[in-house]
């Protein structure tokens, strides 16, 4: 059985596998959408070309349409499209979820529609060149999400008729966090939860309301919001007591928490907490700008900040993998918050300690005092004969008798991960003073295995002093050990994209999601957000995980990071700059931190606040303050000082040969300088030494200048031009890397007139997206199509498309080359002035989103070309570009 998937991310399946290669390429799947969202009516083709095809005429439409059909029936099968010449229909070979929820809506199945939804319609699916079937697109989603949010209040109705307020109540606040800005809405939610007995969730969830209203609109709540805030806030009649949970069985100490809410409190309370994220994490996959800011609001006020100390061992990487697995259970549910390892590190610092101290009792309560945090949790795990014994303690910081003692011996070491894994369990619920369920079929930490948790744990403590060869070496045994790990997946996934070995990283990165909706909360949004990012190449989607990963823990750092990086790639560099000062006052001497504001302050072009920055991180690292430096000659474009500056960090030559550090800066410093043959020194430097992205950056810069210089060689040039193609078809990148490097190499190719380079450059990005149009993937393959167009001659082609590609972005692009290109183009196809304003952009420091290297590599073409009056022939580089010192 073949099905479509709409909602959400749009998938073709068959008998539950998604397709790939062909299947998943845009036209197709948006033919089959168009079908399927008809239900079985015909539509027209004349329709279908005009949503599709708007810009072909009659006779090619109906080419590509026919064309199309024919392949969807040959891979698909015959019957999955029929009809006749001015029709098709969507057969019965097919089913679609689309087709599902309406089929559900009509027949009156609520639950069956809501359970079908699994996100907006064609969520972030787009196709290229066709506006009207984007417009389609949109006023369809609309229509659905009315749809879904109708019926979920008609089952909110039904469960407050048969008297189930609690589902009542959770129901509602489904619907306000789809629709957050709606004062009917928010009052339909405080109701349901009044009516369930939770009067302060009611009243907080008002005060959530009104702020997401003057967030985003600058206005005061309804009043009717506020006015039902203050009626609930009176005292109402106290109400029976629910029975009290039964007492864990390890509890040999069972002092409760101070301050804790009575009972008949606590059983909603909990039962909100657990759901609100699971329905947040949801949501999240529907993305929409409002969606993302509603979960923002979810509310911290009521989880318990707990500082994990150290669980003693004789066996110090058991003691470790033991942390692992009570933080993990710890934090399952986000009504426990375990105090980040940089803060830590950070108070243990103002404490004049070492970060590396053990964090025993009396250190771990000085630790959770400065830091606010209620409890304090710590344990040892000893030796009995050929058994062990766990033991942990819970404990209020301000008192000085344990709150409980927990005590368990498994029986063998196959027990011992499931062993913790209880005692955590029990240790999140009599810090939140919540039943706990032990017959959980797997720990938080997604292993039962113990020779994979302490692999795994290695991998952890070998990331931590940066070696990322062992820990991908150790992540790697922990997976063989238990292939379904998902900690273990994500781990080595996310160091393998680092590395750049894009597909094993996309495979253990791609396990770990599939495995993702057994992990907590917090590491459930991690792996999704990475997902998203280096994989579905999405940084949007992902900005919503790291935004609602930072909301949910906004003590950690984690979040923040992640929005910096995805920030940076969508432009939003305000933005970046915010979440890393925020990651800054978590934890102010941390190196990613510091390096991430940096970054976002140069993107900003503010290199006074950059330069304070990097002074203030002191002797530690003082390649910031070089990097500050660097950037503020190139912003004042004071190449004389730049290179006084890098001959002071970094003598030119060392024993005779070429300095490697800095050399990818001087050698485009020189090549900026019109010192063709001095940078080519330093460019074979850089390839012979760097990493595989210097190397190529290197080689396509020196070949350009090549190509243009009167003090180059077009022959090295082309050379250089094929090596860096070869090093980029070898080289595993990640989807971004490859587009950036194949557009700039692109670039170069349109100047040399290498057709047959672009041929390979178009087949590169092709089999690297293998059909997954995504997205930087598609921006680079009309970069291509732009520099063959120029190639060709066909200038006006060319500038079309690079209008169309330059008018998004991704993290890395080059807008410098792409700039170039289209100038050159305007020029020759007689547009002056269009192209001088270009030209000239480049030519001026801080115009265009560009790295250093990159501007000055590029910067003495353009002014050569803005230079020149003389109007070259077509093809002629030698005479449209000249030597970059004039």
């Amino acid at each position: 059985m073949i099905r479509l998937r709409t909602f959400g991310a749009v998938t073709l399946e068959r008998d539950g596998i998604p397709l790939k290669g062909r299947n998943t390429q845009r036209r197709r799947l948006a033919l089959l959408v168009l079908l399927a969202s008809a239900r079985r009516k015909p539509v027209s083709r004349d329709r279908l070309l005009g949503l599709l095809w708007p810009e072909r005429d009659q006779d090619r439409g109906r080419h590509a349409l026919a064309q199309l059909v024919y392949e969807l029936r040959r891979d698909l099968g015959a019957s999955v499209i029929t009809g006749g010449a001015d029709d098709l229909v969507f057969d019965d070979d097919l089913t679609s979820d689309v087709g599902d929820f309406e089929d559900a809506l009509q027949v009156g199945s609520m639950e069956r529609a809501v359970a079908v939804y699994a996100g907006p319609f064609l969520d972030g699916f787009f196709v290229s060149g066709a506006a009207e079937f984007e417009r389609w697109a949109e006023a369809r989603r609309r229509e659905l999400a009315t749809k879904h949010v109708h019926a979920v209040e008609m089952l909110a109705v039904a469960a407050t008729n048969r008297g189930d307020f609690s589902a009542a109540a959770e129901l509602r606040l489904r619907v306000a966090a789809l629709d957050p800005l709606s004062a009917r809405h928010a009052l339909a939610a405080m109701n349901a939860l009044a009516r369930a007995g939770d009067r302060p969730a009611a009243i907080h969830h008002a005060q959530l309301y009104a702020q997401v209203v003057r967030g985003e609109l600058d206005v005061d709540a309804e009043p009717s919001v506020t006015q039902l805030a203050a009626e609930l806030a009176r005292p109402a009649n106290p109400e029976r007591a629910l029975p009290a949970a039964k007492k864990p069985a390890v509890v040999e100490d069972e002092s409760a928490p101070p301050n804790e809410p009575p009972d008949r409190e606590r059983r909603w309370r909990r039962s909100l907490r657990a759901s609100l994220p699971l329905v947040a994490a949801s949501l999240l996959l529907f993305g929409g700008g409002m969606v993302l800011r509603a979960l923002r609001v979810e509310s911290r006020a009521t989880a318990r900040l707990v500082v994990l100390g150290e669980i003693a061992s004789p066996d110090t990487l058991l003691s470790l993998a033991a942390r692992e697995v009570v933080r993990a259970e710890l934090e399952r549910t986000p009504d426990v918050i375990v105090l980040d390892d940089g803060v830590v590190a950070s108070t243990l610092r103002l404490m004049k300690l070492p970060p590396t101290v053990p964090l025993t009792e009396a250190v771990a309560d000085d630790v959770a005092l400065r830091n606010g945090a209620s409890l304090v949790i710590v344990g040892r795990i000893a030796t009995l004969g050929s058994s062990i014994e766990i033991v942990a303690r819970l404990l209020d910081p301000t008192r000085t008798t344990p709150m409980a003692v927990l005590s368990t011996r498994p029986r063998t070491n196959d027990d011992v991960v499931r062993a913790l894994a209880e005692i955590g369990s029990e240790l999140r619920g009599r810090a939140t003073r919540a039943r706990v369920d032990n017959g959980v079929p797997l720990p938080a930490i997604t292993t039962s295995s113990l020779e994979a948790l302490r692999a795994y744990t290695l991998a952890r403590a070998a990331l931590a002093r940066l070696d990322r060869p062992a820990a991908i070496a150790y992540g790697e045994a922990a997976v063989a050990h238990d292939s379904d790990f998902a900690l273990a997946h994500y781990l080595v996934g996310d160091l393998l994209w680092y590395v750049d070995q894009e597909h094993r990283a996309e495979e253990h990165l791609g396990r770990a999601y599939r495995l993702s909706a057994r992990l907590p909360v917090r590491e459930r949004l991690l792996v999704r957000a990475r997902y998203a990012q280096v994989v579905l190449d999405r940084p949007d989607s992902a900005l919503g995980y790291w935004r609602a990963l930072r909301a949910a823990y906004p003590r950690e750092s984690l979040g923040y990071e992640g929005a910096v990086w995805t920030d940076l790639a969508t432009g939003a560099f305000e933005d970046a700059a915010a979440a890393a000062d925020s990651a800054l006052g978590i934890d102010s001497t941390a190196a990613p931190q510091i390096r991430n504001r940096m970054i976002a302050l140069l993107a900003l072009r503010d290199t006074a606040r950059a330069l304070a920055l990097a002074r203030g991180a002191g002797a530690r690292w003082p390649y910031l303050e070089q990097q500050v430096r660097i950037a503020e000659y190139l912003l004042r474009a004071d190449l004389p000082g730049l290179q006084r500056l890098i001959d002071s960090i970094a003598p030119p030559v060392v024993r005779g040969r070429p300095n490697m550090e800095l050399a990818p800066t001087r050698q485009a410093l020189l090549l900026s300088l019109g010192r063709v043959r001095e940078a080519a020194n330093y460019g074979a430097v850089v390839i012979a030494t760097l990493h595989a992205q210097f190397a190529i950056r290197a080689e396509l810069f020196q070949a350009r200048n090549e190509l243009s210089s009167v003090n180059g060689s077009p022959e090295r040039g082309r050379a250089l031009l094929r090596a860096a193609i070869t090093r980029l078809d070898s080289t595993d990148l990640s989807p971004p890397a490859t587009a950036r490097l194949a557009e700039l190499a692109a670039f170069v190719a349109a100047a040399a007139g290498d057709q047959e380079s672009l041929a390979t450059l178009r087949a590169i990005v092709a089999e690297r997206d293998a059909g997954r149009n995504l997205r930087s993937h598609v921006l680079a393959q009309i970069t291509i199509d732009a520099a063959d167009a120029f190639v060709h001659g066909d200038y006006a082609s060319a500038i079309r498309q690079l209008d169309r590609t330059r008018a998004q972005s991704f993290y890395g692009r080059s807008e410098c080359a792409l700039a170039l290109l289209q100038a050159d183009a305007l020029r020759l196809a007689g547009a002056r002035t269009r192209a001088d304003s270009l030209y000239s952009q480049v030519s001026t420091p801080g115009r265009l989103r560009d790295d250093g290297d990159a501007w000055l590599s590029l910067r003495p073409i353009a002014i050569a070309n803005l230079a020149s009056a003389a109007l070259p022939r077509r093809g002629d580089v030698a005479a449209m570009v000249s030597d970059g010192s004039r």
